[in-house]
């Protein structure tokens, strides 16, 4: 124990525990060694404590202090700090050069009061200078750090190796293991030679170094001062090897330490290593070399070779060795070589002896290896990936059993004289006894052999044996202890790898091949010429069997096929280019089974020409293992097919890139909305995670299902497998785990679905048994009501969405944050249970549920605060009737102060002046005075306003009687005359002279053009044109032919008859000379005559184009063109150039009449010189004249303006722009008044324009507008100038209308009574006499109201701006111009004396006003009334908020506002029930549908498929090999069973590579898979669904054991899964979360909270207090390190408890199973040699270990216990102190990496209870000496297992926590009333149980859950998740379940609690009466039946089931 563990302090209330590093230097620093490993507060007492400081310091400080804060440290709570990482001083521990001792302390203290220690630990720490390491007593890997390359002297050292291999012609290249295992001998025996010349001497090291540690001297300090102990030697080695490029070993035992150097890139697992029988066995393989570093230093050196052989001899003696350092792998894991120093030179300056260089030692012979490095396999290109997994897969390396086979405890030679008869025996199905061979003439017998068999002449051991075999009995010749012993170690080793693997490996060797490389061994590097090795012939599968441990072992033949060693045809075949003749698929056979003798003679055959090897006819008992050489054939063959599977061809070619994208993954909680019941064909319950991944895998979905333990794996695989096969696919399903095999069937077949499901694996491989499952399944029947299941589906599915509306609208989250389900708390929360609670009613109102959104509510709770705070700083008595309570300005500033007193002292001095100004202007008026309130200073206002006005006018009256009817008189008239002006002023402005006479000039102009357009008559006709246009063309013909002639010629040629002339010219060409030449001079002459000019013509082409002119001409004098072209056409003296130019104008003419824009006349100059006869003249000038008048006409183009569009050139219409022009004339008459005249027709209906037609209508509506003012002309004698007909001046009379309107108005606001307004009618009768006389500008009365007016204005003005400044409301503005001027005044010098509160008064403003516009005036109300208790504010608002929210958003929600609890629970009940029903129907539909697809067995003929099967099920032996049959019947088989349970081994041992595709292929413990032994199975799908857990075991190479010789521990590395490849090649992944197996939260709570982040959601059981998990400590263990690896105490103790479990009464009853886990291989064997042992003592206990059992007792180690599970398991941790009492920090498998996920398989298999045995506890484990993260575990885990839940403080976090909700704190509170006794949040997940209630007569126990409707009820995904599952799970764990609804307690809460409180009391009597029954009937027998439940009082026996929870998914 180091020094960080002594001195631990007391156990007090309050501690620090802690674990500090003992020892402390640079190298610690620089590699990240943590001082301060473990830091946590304890707080034991039973008062929580909170603000807690926590500081570390040290003296001297070679740390730098830390501090941390704590907020709260609870009572019995263990509070873990994490952050654990101190700043350490590195400069300090440079300069350390002696070893100093520092002190740490930790202390506790309160926040702020650093005075009061509360806790304080000292520790004391050795500081050590930079060059002295610690010794193995502290992080034995930290010596790597002072292995240091980069030292300058190690440079100097090579560069004399290289020399020295350079002289030795050897490369003097340091290239490390570029050329192999020889060459990294040469650079290590060079490197010694060049350290022998340093001529070092030797010093002894200090006593016990290896433990204390020393100083260490570097590489330069050893070359200057040359002196070195062995440490410093080995260091230096070291160092010079790892800079050369090899891996070095430091190698420690007592005393001493050396150096080892790996000879091919390799290194160990674990950088410590304290198993001395890995390096020995590495050393046996001369794969690493040690050698012995000392001898360097003698005189002279010994050679390189001779120190290895030293070097092996110090691992030979047992007890010395401590341990070895792998320095490649401390790099690996980061340790760093200390940074280099330069240190001042001690050496003196002289000449160096002569030192003889030792002799250099050649390589000795040492076997090739693959020198390519490890490569990481995501880089490799595709070719080398798939090549490397067939490396994989094929071992040809003479570590091969197959290739190599050595003697061992594994094997056992029969003596067998006749091999073949020994089969033909086996081959009979009956077992044969195994025997020791006894004593026959030998040993005990005094008989002599010899004589014997001289007498008897026979064989007497031969003899012997072939009697016992005809007994059937087999000797073996060893002792009956070792063969008893063997055959146990055979037996065990042969069903764990069948368990494990899937496929047998126990076999008979008949026969060997004696082989040798010879000349061959180049081909491998294994040069060990003359070596003979033995490689098997036949292996015979064969099964060890045996009744019970009392009885002996017998043999049988196992099902499997005989097979010739493949592995041996494959290397022979590769490396020797060798047959044997044997083929690799039927063997030669005789009449009793195998041929074995014609078998060997075929060998023999093949080998006879090579010397040294033979046959030889031994028969071996021995496991062995080809399977590989299957899975390497399947891979070979197939390596074009793989890629036809997506999985395989991203995981060859893009392992790295994303995977293609596919559907994605169903949202659970859509599951429900978008998956009918039809739609899923699951036969048993799968919870919503679950069901996510089996639609996903349906769907087509390739992904990885992560499955943590205990959450329903088999499960959900069985029912993927039941949905595929109702779909009509077909499934493989595949796994390494004959246990995982064996659930996921015996699932299905519960269902009624395994007859369609093969088991191909393991034991279930028999021919027979395969047989009789197809058999089965081809007699399987099944029907179904298909309607009724559809039926029943709908109202499933109808039922479901009914449940699931009510909690989607109950926790449906509004866009203001709230549900339903919160408001409803938060309204039961402000009823209160109490009168004084109860929060006072405030009507908020707003205008919708859906008002607010998150930011609004936010906004409103902060408002509500502040309320609070100032409405406190007002005071409640000024907030309503205050002087301020006017004051509305919020913004409080010093100048806007100072601005709003000034605005006070203005009103009061404007309401002075206004007093003075008013009674003056009553005075001069003599009106009479009055009270100035607003009303009557308003009149006089307005009187002094208008009076003046009236000067100069008679406007009395407004004062007569009849006031009313004139001025409604005056008004109508006044209307009239407006309107009259009005129709006047929307009349158009008249046509612009110009444009009537444009108007008129056009409609001539157009006259004119219709006429001339008439006179030119119409264009030729078609038929004209096209006649005269074929004259033109045969005259072009003419012309053209005529330009052909060779010559010209005269008129008379055309007197020659041309044709004639032409058929003699043929004639003449036919003819033979001289008649040809004859002829042909004749025809010359003729046509010479003819000739116009000299020269030769051409005849034949001449006479050609003569004929053909001849023919058009012709044929132009036959045309007979129309009379219409006279002057034009003129036959063959027609002009061309005329007649076209007569067809031009002809397109122009033909144009113009059809209104199309034609060509100008002047370019027809032939048409007018009269070339084209006179007609076309005259049409020609007419045309002149027409476009003239076109182009005039265009000029008036912009009348259409103007006209509105009555112009329109060519397209007007002459008699609509008459009529227009006609109505013009008219209106220009009448413009200001008058009646239109004449008949305007078109006008009026709108054909002459749209304005026109207006006005037409406004001139008749002005007409009508007229006679109505002609009937008011009386009104002209009311007053002067006041109505003058239309000459009336509007703007007057509506003065006067006005001055009436506010002279009536000034009158009814100065008075009150009839009197009064006599009074003021009578002086302004005076006022307004003599046409307002006295009203004068300049007089009196109107000086006076200007005064008036002016001090009137100026008031209102005062009182807004003080308005305006204070901010007063609308109400109060209103007032203050309301009341007396007195009273105003009044209110103004109190505002002035409550000056200095006007602050605190704009800020209660400013804050209400917010919240007013946020609509909370009801709050601001109720604080200002002070109905709302001070503190109480933000309670209030969230109540109120809550009531009128609730209420407005639940009369919008039906489903709440109809909710009846007992219907909805109905409904629930309904929905269990029937979902029970319809998972029934389900499996029947299933089942029926996969029956109806098969045929009848009567059918189908011998040689097809289904007869072949036939023929098979019934033959009664030889029937054929199952590779063979299924090869044969691949459509039968998947249809018979379209789902196939296999192994990788076995489908590369049944199904051949052209087998059919399967649909879908399903990996269970795919963590366990090598990625090599995957690839083939995933290729044989479509689809690929990889089930595992990565937190899980990886795959090792536990199980190849059988193909290799070499038994050890550490080869056995962590291999790359399928599962992490996939994960590494980003197929998407889901993951699994409810976990089921554990009965007790407990049992994994450790792994959830370690390994799955407590992401699994767990299920408490029903007590109070959880043991399930127990340590049991073993005071007297012992772990025997070395060979042995064993705990015989430990084992011993734990065999004990067991078999008393075992033996106690009701045990068997219980029907619980129990299962063991250990550490290692080697305490495995020991307890089951210890359980062999109390079996034969007590056979009462061994039907728990039968293998009829469905789970029988079994015994594993960590790398075999995966995906077995039991309710019982014990866990042997093996390790712990030694014989010295010495606790290593080697635990095995722990320290690799992945350690960690061994042990979380360990401790979860567990479904009752797990119990510990250790010789080990907890704070013995010193984390401060190994930084691997398995060990971290193991520790927190004992700590967990021995203090329980407390030592996972912060797991468990919550679990008794507070209320969920103040719903469900009302109802406790409700039951609390009652006397009820309530846990809340029961559980340490995600799912906790909302409300417990314990049972009153037992505290350990719960009476019941009561769950409410709460987020643990809503966070369910699907109704079945929420409605059924859960609650069965609970139930199925002892809980009795009640459930309140909110909605249900809001409406009902009294008749709710009393429903609840009568449901526990009955529950309560009904325990009750069955405690009184059971201790009644208490006896051993039945208290023993509940054995394995803590809670023993009230669990219901029924609950303890055999398996996982019957209800669960798992």
């Amino acid at each position: 124990m180091d020094q960080g563990q002594l001195g631990k302090q007391p156990l007090t209330p309050l501690r620090i525990d802690a674990e500090l590093i003992a020892k402390l230097n640079l190298a610690d620093f620089e590699n990240a060694v943590p001082m301060l490993r473990e830091l946590s507060i304890v707080n034991d007492a039973d008062e929580a404590l909170e603000s807690l400081e926590l500081r570390i310091e040290s003296t001297p400080a070679f740390l730098q202090t830390k501090v941390w804060q704590i907020e709260a440290l609870g009572a019995c709570q263990r509070y873990r700090i994490s952050d654990v990482d101190v700043r350490l001083d590195a400069a300090l521990l440079s300069r350390l050069t002696e070893a100093e001792t520092a002190a740490a302390s930790i202390v506790l203290y309160r926040r702020g009061d650093t005075a009061c220690e509360l806790a304080r630990l000292e520790r004391c720490v050795q500081l050590l200078p930079r060059n002295q390491w610690g010794g193995l007593s502290q992080l034995p890997e930290m010596v790597a750090a002072f292995v240091q390359p980069n030292d300058p002297a190690v440079e100097r050292l090579l560069k004399q190796s290289t020399e020295v291999l350079r002289r030795n012609d050897r490369n003097p290249a340091l290239n490390g293991y570029q050329g192999g295992p020889r060459r990294a001998w040469e650079i290590s025996s060079g490197i010694w030679s060049a350290v022998a010349a340093m001529g070092l001497d030797y010093a002894l090291p200090p006593a016990s170094f290896e433990y204390s540690g020393q100083k260490v001297r570097g590489p330069t300090q050893l070359a200057e001062l040359g002196l070195a102990n062995c440490l410093d030697l080995a260091l230096l080695f070291s160092s010079a090897l790892e800079q050369a490029g090899l891996n070095p070993l430091l190698v420690f035992t007592k005393g001493h330490a050396f150096v080892g150097v790996w000879l091919k890139p390799e290194e160990f697992s674990r950088s410590v290593v304290d198993d001395v029988s890995a390096l020995r066995k590495r050393v046996k393989l001369k794969e690493l070399l040690l050698f012995e570093s000392t001898l360097v230093t003698q005189r002279p050196a010994p050679a390189f070779s001779y120190a290895v052989q030293c070097g092996e001899q110090n691992i030979v003696e047992e007890g010395v060795f401590e341990l070895a350092v792998d320095i490649r792998r401390a790099r690996l894991q980061r340790i760093k070589p200390l940074a280099s120093v330069d240190l001042p030179s001690t050496a003196t300056v002289g000449e160096p002896p002569a030192i003889l260089e030792p002799a250099f030692a050649a390589a000795p012979e040492l076997p090739d290896e693959d020198i390519s490095g490890q490569t990481d396999p995501a880089t490799l290109k595709p070719a080398d990936r798939l090549a490397r997994w067939q490396r994989k897969l094929l071992d040809l390396s003479l570590r091969n059993k197959l290739l190599n086979f050595r003697s061992s405890k594994q094997a056992l030679t029969l003596e067998a004289p006749d091999a073949a008869a020994l089969e033909d025996r086996l081959s009979e199905m009956l077992p044969l006894k195994l025997l020791p061979r006894p004593e026959l003439m030998d040993g005990a017998d005094p008989r002599n052999l010899a004589i014997h068999e001289a007498r008897e002449r026979e064989d007497l051991r031969r003899q012997h044996a072939l009697d016992a075999l005809q007994r059937r009995e087999i000797f073996v010749a060893i002792t009956d202890d070792e063969l008893d012993s063997r055959l146990v170690d055979l037996y065990r080793t042969a069903r764990s790898t069948l368990q494990e693997g899937g496929a047998n490996t126990l076999f008979l060797a008949l026969g060997f091949l004696c082989w040798s490389r010879d000349e061959k061994g180049e081909q491998r590097g294994e040069q060990r010429i003359g070596q003979r090795y033995r490689a098997p012939l036949l292996l015979v599968p064969v099964t060890l069997n045996r009744r019970s441990v009392r009885s002996g072992f017998t043999l049988t033949l196992h099902d499997d096929e005989p097979r010739f060693n493949p592995t041996l045809i494959e290397m022979l075949r590769q490396d020797f280019k060798l047959s044997l003749g044997v083929a690799d698929g039927e063997l030669p056979r005789d009449q009793g089974g195998l041929d074995v003798a014609a078998i060997w003679r075929s060998v023999s055959q093949a080998i006879k020409d090579i010397k040294g090897w033979e046959v030889s006819e031994e028969v071996v008992l021995s496991m062995f293992s080809f399977a590989k050489h299957l899975m390497w054939k399947d891979l070979s063959e197939r390596a074009e097919q793989l890629r036809n599977n997506p999985v395989v061809r991203h995981l060859i070619d893009t392992p790295r890139e994303n995977y293609p994208a596919q559907l994605a993954f169903p949202d659970r909680t859509r599951l429900d909305r978008e998956f009918a019941p039809e739609q899923i064909f699951c036969p048993l319950a799968a919870d919503s995670s679950q069901l996510s991944a089996i639609i996903a895998a349906v769907r087509g979905k390739d992904f990885v299902l992560i499955g943590p333990p205990g959450t329903g794996k088999s499960q959900t695989i069985a029912n993927l497998i039941a949905q595929c096969l109702a779909e009509g696919k077909r499934v493989l399903f595949v796994s390494e785990k004959m246990a995982a095999l064996d659930m996921v069937y015996r699932r299905m077949r519960e269902v009624g679905l395994g007859e369609f499901c093969l088991e191909l694996h393991s034991s279930k491989a028999r021919k027979l048994d395969v047989l009789a499952q197809l058999q089965a399944a081809w007699t399987a029947r099944g029907c179904i009501d298909a309607d009724a299941w559809r039926v029943e589906a709908q109202r499933l599915q109808d039922l479901r969405d009914q449940l699931n509306v009510y909690v989607e609208r109950l926790h449906l989250q509004h866009p203001n944050g709230m549900t339903i389900y919160r408001a409803i708390g938060r309204v039961l929360q402000g009823e209160g249970g109490e009168v004084d609670s109860k929060v006072p009613l405030l009507t908020f109102s707003w205008h919708s549920a859906d008002a607010h959104d998150a930011a609004a509510m936010s906004a409103m709770r902060e408002l509500t605060d502040r309320l609070q705070v100032n409405a406190q700083a007002v005071g409640q008595t000024d907030l309503r009737n205050g002087p301020l309570a006017v004051v509305g300005h919020a913004d409080w500033s010093p100048s806007w102060q100072q601005a709003f007193i000034e605005t006070v002292r203005d009103v009061q001095r404007a309401l002075h002046v206004l007093q003075n100004a008013a009674e003056h202007f009553c005075h001069v008026s003599e009106l009479p005075c009055t009270p100035l309130d607003r009303r009557r200073r308003s009149a006089l206002g307005i009187l002094a306003r208008i009076l003046p006005q009236a000067a100069g006018h008679d406007w009395r009256f407004v004062l007569r009687t009849d006031t009313a009817s004139i001025v409604e008189r005056l008004q109508a008239a006044r209307d009239l005359l407006a309107r009259h002006r009005e129709i006047s002023g929307k009349i158009s402005p008249p046509w612009p002279e110009a444009v009537v006479s444009a108007c008129w000039r056009g409609l001539a102009l157009l006259q004119q053009r219709r006429e001339i357009f008439t006179q030119i008559g119409e264009p030729w006709s078609t038929a004209v044109v096209e006649d005269l246009q074929q004259g033109l063309r045969l005259l072009t013909e003419i012309r053209r032919l005529s330009g052909q002639l060779s010559v010209v010629y005269n008129p008379q040629v055309e007197q020659l008859n041309v044709a004639q002339l032409q058929r003699d010219w043929v004639k003449a060409e036919q003819a033979m000379w001289p008649m040809s030449w004859l002829a042909k001079r004749r025809i010359h002459a003729t046509l010479q005559t003819v000739l116009a000019d000299t020269g030769e013509p051409e005849i034949a082409g001449d006479l050609l184009a003569l004929a053909r002119i001849r023919s058009l001409r012709a044929q132009v004098q036959m045309l007979a063109i129309s009379d219409a072209t006279d002057g034009v056409w003129a036959g063959l003296g027609t002009r061309p150039e005329y007649a076209e130019c007569a067809l031009d104008f002809q397109q122009v003419l033909r144009a113009l009449h059809i209104d199309q824009p034609c060509s100008r006349a002047d370019r027809f100059p032939a048409i007018a010189d009269g070339h084209c006869g006179s007609r076309l003249a005259r049409q020609l000038q007419q045309l002149y004249r027409f476009q003239a008048l076109d182009a005039e006409l265009q000029t008036l183009d912009s009348l259409g303006s103007p006209t509105e569009r009555l112009w329109a050139g060519f397209g007007t219409r002459p008699e609509l722009l008459t009529a227009a022009l006609h109505f013009q004339s008219a209106l220009q008459a009448i413009r200001e008044s008058g009646k239109l005249v004449g008949e305007h027709a078109s006008v009026a209906r709108g054909h002459c324009g749209t304005t026109l037609a207006a006005d037409h209508r406004w001139l008749e509506q002005r007409a009508c507008v007229e006679e109505q003012l002609d009937r008011h002309e009386d009104l002209r004698g009311i007053g002067a100038d006041l109505w003058n007909g239309l000459q009336t001046r509007i703007e007057q009379l509506d003065q006067a209308l006005k001055f009436q309107v506010s002279v009536a108005a000034a009158i009814a606001k100065l008075t009150d009574s009839p009197d009064e307004v006599t009074a003021v009618k009578v002086s302004l009768q005076r006022l307004l006499g003599d046409n307002g006389a006295c009203l004068d500008p300049a007089g009196p009365v109107a000086g006076a109201a200007d005064a008036y007016l002016d001090a009137c204005g100026a008031l209102p003005p005062a009182i807004s701006r003080l308005c305006a400044t204070g901010g007063f409301a609308e109400g109060v503005r209103d007032a203050f111009a309301d009341i007396p001027l007195e009273q105003l005044d009044q209110r103004c010098t109190a505002i002035l004396r409550s000056a200095n509160r006007l602050h605190a008064w704009c800020a209660w403003r400013n804050v209400g006003k917010q919240a007013q516009d946020l609509g909370l005036a009801p709050l601001v109300t109720a604080i200002e009334k002070g109905e709302i208790a001070p503190g109480t504010l933000r309670h209030a608002f969230e109540i109120n908020y809550s009531r009128w929210w609730l209420n407005a958003v639940v009369d919008e929600e039906p489903v709440i506002r109809g909710f009846v609890a007992a219907e909805h629970e109905q409904r629930i009940n309904d929905f269990r029930t029937l979902d029970e029903r319809f998972t029934e129907l389900t499996r029947a539909r299933v089942r029926a549908g996969l029956c109806a697809a098969l045929p009848t067995q009567d059918g189908g003929t011998r040689s097809s498929e289904w007869g072949i099967l036939r023929h098979e099920i019934h033959k009664k032996k030889r029937h054929l090999p199952l590779r063979e049959l299924i090869r044969r019947i691949p459509t039968a088989l998947t249809q018979l069973t379209p789902c196939l349970l296999m192994s990788p081994l076995s489908i590369a041992q049944y199904l051949t590579t052209d087998a059919s595709t399967f649909d879908l292929v399903v990996f269970d413990e795919a963590s366990q898979i090598p990625v090599w032994d995957a690839i083939g199975a995933i290729a044989r799908g479509r689809q690929v669904v990889m089930v595992g857990d990565p937190r899980q075991l990886p795959p090792t190479n536990f199980f190849d054991r059988a193909e290799s010789e070499f038994d050890e521990e550490d080869v056995e590395a962590d291999l790359e899964s399928i599962l992490d490849e996939c994960i590494g090649a980003n197929l998407p992944t889901m993951n699994l979360a409810w976990h089921y197996r554990s009965r007790h939260e407990s049992l994994i709570a450790f792994s959830n909270h370690r390994y799955y982040g407590g992401s699994l959601v767990t299920f408490p059981s029903p007590v109070t207090t959880d043991h399930a998990v127990s340590f049991h400590h073993v005071d007297q263990g012992v772990y025997e390190k070395g060979g042995a690896r064993i705990n015989k105490p430990e084992a011993k103790a734990l065999v004990a408890d067991l078999v008393e479990r075992l033996q106690s009464p009701g045990f068997r009853e219980s029907r619980l199973t129990i299962g063991v886990v250990t550490f290692n291989a080697e305490q495995q064997a020991l307890i089951e040699d210890l359980l062999d042992e109390e079996r034969r003592r007590d056979p009462s206990i061994e039907p728990h270990f039968a293998d009829a059992e469905l789970e029988p007792v079994f015994v594993k180690n960590l790398e075999s216990v995966q995906g077995d599970e039991r309710d019982i398991v014990y866990f042997s941790i093996t390790y712990g102190p030694d014989h010295t009492g010495v606790v290593s920090m080697n635990f095995g498998p722990m320290n690799r990496t992945g350690g960690e996920r061994r042990l979380n398989v360990a401790i979860t298999r567990a479904r009752h209870e797990l119990r510990i045995f250790s010789s080990l506890r907890a704070e013995q484990m010193n984390l401060a000496r190994t930084q691997a993260i398995g060990v971290r575990d193991l520790k927190h885990f004992l700590d967990f297992a021995e203090r329980g839940v407390p030592a996972l403080a912060t797991a468990t976090t919550g679990s008794l926590g507070s209320f969920e909700s103040p719903f469900e704190e009302a109802v406790a509170a409700a039951l609390t009333r009652q006397g009820w006794e309530l846990h809340t949040q029961v559980g340490a997940s995600a799912f906790r149980v909302d409300l417990a209630v314990v049972h009153p007569d037992a505290q350990g126990v719960y009476l019941s859950g009561i769950e409410c409707d709460g987020a643990t009820y809503h966070r369910a995904a699907t109704a079945r998740d929420r409605d059924k599952l859960r609650e069965q799970v609970l139930r199925g764990l002892g809980w009795e379940i009640l459930r309140v609804w909110s909605t249900d307690w809001w409406i009902d809460a009294a008749g709710t609690l009393e429903k609840i409180d009568t449901d526990l009391r009955r529950l309560l009597a009904k325990s009750r009466s069955r405690r009184a029954t059971k201790a009644v009937a208490t006896s051993p027998a039945a208290s023993a039946a509940v054995v394995g439940e803590n809670a023993a009082a009230d669990v219901r026996p029924e609950s303890v089931t055999n398996d996982q929870n019957r209800c669960s998914a798992a």
